[in-house]
Parts: structure tokens; sequence; C-alpha cells
């Protein structure tokens, strides 16, 4: 199943998280718009890990 969230599910979701703006650049590009996580592995040069650890 596709993890799917709006925009404001998603806002609340990352709300007071530590985490950086790469990171969040992913998690809302696969989460909310529905992107591949493979287009951010090819994008930013990461291993597909560090997509999947920023999403999951």
């Amino acid at each position: 199943m596709k993890k799917q969230l709006t925009e404001g599910q998603f806002h609340e979701a990352v709300k007071g998280l530590k985490v950086g703006e790469q990171t969040l650049e992913i998690a809302r590009g696969v989460l909310v718009e529905g992107r591949q996580q493979a287009e951010f592995v090819a994008l930013l040069g990461l291993s597909r890990g560090a997509v999947s650890q920023a999403v999951d």
C-alpha cells in the first residue's frame, strides 16, 4: 500500500521534528506529491537506503 498524506497531515506529522531540509523535501515529495524514491536517488545522488530512511 502506498503511503499518501495531504499537505496538512504532513505538516502535522513533521511538526517539532529535528530533521534537515533535504529530509523534509524527500519526505514531502514522496508522501504528499507521490514522487518515486528513485527520483530522489538520481536527483540528489543519495543511496536508496538514505532516501528510504527519509520516508519511513
